[in-house]
């Protein structure tokens, strides 16, 4: 068996299992899922057959609704979408100040993702509560 010795090359042979709860097996699932959408990459097909198996069985026990993942979706599709534009912007003239707004976006819709997610996890009482604090320095 193999330890992490401090150098990142040599961290082989460690599998380190721990179990999700709800609030990030949805949020991983539709990840995956507009990955698979958007990018048409069937490699991500295995995870999303194993997370929408377990979503199955979490909104059959209660424990999820169809209404949160689609939320989560939409919010993480919109992200993606922001994401996108910066990279856009990005590549070419560098427009800084769209580049700013649209990062700002991001941090917007990533506080809507908490949010939701947070919602999960309050419901179930599984998982820890994610915060997003912004801080500043000047």
């Amino acid at each position: 068996m193999n330890f992490y010795d401090g150098d990142l090359n040599t961290f082989v042979g460690i599998v380190i299992m721990m179990e999700y709860s709800p609030s990030d097996i949805a949020d991983r699932y539709t990840i995956v899922k507009l990955k698979i959408n958007r990018l048409k990459d069937k490699s991500f097909r295995d995870e999303y057959l194993v997370l929408n198996k377990e979503i199955e069985k979490l909104i059959s026990a209660g424990m999820l609704k169809k209404a949160q993942i689609a939320r989560l979706y939409r919010v993480n599709s919109k992200i993606w979408d922001l994401e996108a534009h910066i990279g856009n912007y990005s590549k070419g003239n560098k427009n800084f100040k769209k580049i700013a707004i649209l990062a700002l976006q991001v941090r917007k819709w990533n506080t809507v993702r908490t949010n939701i997610k947070s919602e999960i996890v309050s419901e179930t009482k599984m998982g820890f509560r994610e915060s997003k604090k912004f801080y500043f320095t000047g």
